[in-house]
């Protein structure tokens, strides 16, 4: 798995701040691409893209599910993931992440406009983080490359610890820095000095269904394969996570269905992460089935309680606040994958 992140800004930066961002997140990769325009620069970190279209510099890290459709539509270089976003951002304006499908986030500096646009997809599978010195505007993907950028102290947002005091849920734009902000999920962040950012979250409207239980079921199922077949497209080497749940178990047998029927890249191995001290959420006997149905190499990753919170501090210095002990499952899953 490739490592890969953002930086941008729009103002005047001190050079050293640029280092210092950098310096702050190495996980992130290094500089891959730097596009710079009178007004700022956006830099594409690790295995992130870039690209230039006249006074227009762009990046993003991520995937874009529809990039064959959409840069048929616009007329784009459909190997070139940075070049069909630059294509929308030209086509659409400011709601060009609308018109994309995946897990993804943009950063466009319009040097025409005088303006920085920071844009995530509506889940909000990648990070990106924003904040403001007065008339310095940087974006970065993790919380300490924007402080650095800004050059900012850091200092904790009250309002966020109070909130976690109270087991209240904060915004989606919180974090625990003060002065930094979160573009949230489905959001895009606007900013061209010395007016102030315009924050907003794209426009999401699901059409309702009215169907009988089977026409329903059969759309379910058309709109799954359409799903994970755009996911798994160019997969070299498919695995799955496979919980043992309804939701991991239908994707997996979908992805099975349709290397079945030549229409997707096989599946090399499944994975199920299991608790064999809590058997009473023990589900593997369900992955199981689905990974023996489908003639699909399946690993069980055992964890004791204690693994799972082994390492918080680290995690916890590393983003900036609490994460869900869960993820600490993520490095030992991968290992066994990569083993595989």
């Amino acid at each position: 798995m490739s490592a890969a992140g953002l930086l941008g800004w729009h103002g005047p930066l001190p050079p050293e701040r640029l280092a210092a961002a950098l310096g702050r997140a190495p996980w992130r990769g290094p500089a891959a691409a730097e596009l710079v325009a009178a007004g700022g620069a956006v830099l594409a970190l690790g295995a992130a893209r870039a690209a230039r279209r006249g006074p227009r510099a762009l990046a993003r890290p991520g995937r874009h599910d529809n990039q064959a459709a959409l840069a048929g539509e616009l007329g784009a270089d459909p190997a070139d993931p940075a070049a069909v976003a630059a294509a929308a951002y030209l086509r659409f304006g400011d709601e060009a992440a609308a018109r994309l499908l995946g897990d993804f986030a943009l950063l466009v500096l319009d040097d025409r406009r005088g303006a920085l646009l920071a844009a995530r997809d509506w889940v909000g599978a990648r990070p990106l983080f924003w904040g403001r010195a007065g008339n310095l505007v940087a974006c970065g993907s993790e919380v300490k490359q924007v402080l650095a950028l800004l050059g900012l102290p850091l200092r904790p947002d009250e309002d966020t610890l109070d909130a976690y005091a109270r087991a209240d849920t904060p915004p989606l734009e919180a974090t625990f820095v003060a002065g930094v902000r979160a573009v949230p999920p489905n959001g895009q962040v606007l900013a061209a000095p010395p007016a102030a950012p315009l924050a907003w979250r794209r426009s999401l409207r699901f059409a309702p269904l009215d169907l009988p239980l089977p026409e329903a079921a059969t759309a379910v199922r058309v709109g799954l394969e359409v799903a994970v077949a755009r996911r798994t497209a160019g997969a070299r080497r498919l695995g799955a996570f496979v919980s043992g749940g309804m939701d991991s178990t239908s994707v997996a047998a979908t992805a099975a269905a349709l290397a079945a029927r030549g229409a997707g890249p096989p599946l090399a191995a499944a994975f199920t992460t299991h608790y064999p001290e809590v058997p009473a959420c023990d589900e593997t006997a369900y992955a199981r089935r689905v990974a023996e149905h489908w003639a699909v190499p399946w690993y069980p990753v055992p964890f004791a309680p204690a693994e799972v919170f082994e390492g918080l501090e680290p995690a916890f210095a590393l983003h900036d606040g609490p994460i869900f002990p869960a993820a600490t499952s993520i490095g030992k899953t991968m290992d066994a994958a990569r083993a595989d």
